[in-house]
């Protein structure tokens, strides 16, 4: 790509980093919800559904950058 292209790649990189973490966020909260996980009975057991998918995006995510070449 030509180098014309730089800022606009960087400035979408910050906004899909910035914008994956907020979904994450949203996710987390939703799946707790429908666990019935209130801020009164907060147990490490009712998390372990949300640790389970942050691992797992986690995998995927180091899945996608060992997949990735250099350019």
């Amino acid at each position: 790509y030509p180098d014309e292209f730089a800022p606009t790649a960087t400035g979408l990189a910050n906004f899909l980093f910035l914008a994956g973490g907020a979904l994450m966020q949203q996710l987390g909260g939703w799946l707790l919800n429908i666990r019935g996980v209130t801020v009164d009975v907060g147990m490490a057991s009712h998390y372990e559904p949300l640790f389970l998918v942050y691992f797992i995006c986690a995998l995927a995510a180091l899945g996608a950058a060992l997949l990735s070449r250099e350019v």
